[in-house]
């Protein structure tokens, strides 16, 4: 979105929201070495930016 405030200064606004699809991890170190062990789960995540600018022309 922008806003002209006047002839010589302007105001920009900006949002995104990032959607971060689920994974899933799988990491079996047993058969390497028994003391390792297994790690094993999911995850997933969101990001929200919002960014501003100010312009001022002289």
């Amino acid at each position: 979105a922008s806003w002209q405030y006047s002839p010589q200064t302007k105001f920009d606004v900006g949002y995104a929201h990032l959607f971060i699809k689920e994974a899933r991890i799988y990491d079996d170190q047993r058969t390497a070495v028994p003391s390792r062990g297994l790690i094993a789960g999911k995850y997933d995540g969101s990001a929200d930016i919002l960014s501003m600018q100010f312009t001022h022309q002289f």
